[in-house]
């Protein structure tokens, strides 16, 4: 279902990022290349239902170190992210390199919560209707 991964790296040096791409990946790649995601190294993933990062029919993936945000765009660019109601409002540093990203706790979620979300996108190609979703 998902057409391409792309696996976004920054380098310490602050030099410009580069983009790894992944064409048809399986799970166990996905799942390995998730478990791997640093806040600064390699803080983002996109899951592309189309070859290609883009604003639409796209998962992103951002964070690393055991806390991740997750958010999806439709067809037509409408963004969502996955609302955890557990979490606070705390505010939590999820990209430390390049422009960085911070979000609520309520937004961020484990690594086997994550993968869960996840292979249900991987899967099914659409949000986990289990999990609350709320417009960014």
């Amino acid at each position: 279902m998902i057409a391409s991964l792309d696996i976004i790296r920054y380098l310490r040096d602050n030099s410009a990022y580069t983009t790894e791409t992944l064409l048809e990946p399986d799970w166990a790649t996905l799942e390995l290349r998730l478990g791997n995601m640093h806040r600064f190294d390699q803080p983002i993933l996109w899951l592309c239902l189309n070859e290609g990062i883009g604003d639409t029919n796209a998962m992103a993936v951002t964070g690393g170190e055991s806390v991740y945000h997750i958010q999806i765009a439709d067809e037509d660019g409408y963004w969502i992210q996955a609302v955890n109601p557990n979490g606070s409002s705390e505010m939590l540093d999820l990209w430390i390199s390049d422009q960085g990203f911070s979000t609520e706790q309520r937004f961020t979620w484990n690594l086997e919560q994550t993968l869960q979300i996840v292979k249900h996108y991987f899967l099914q190609g659409e949000p986990d209707s289990g999990v609350l979703w709320e417009e960014t």
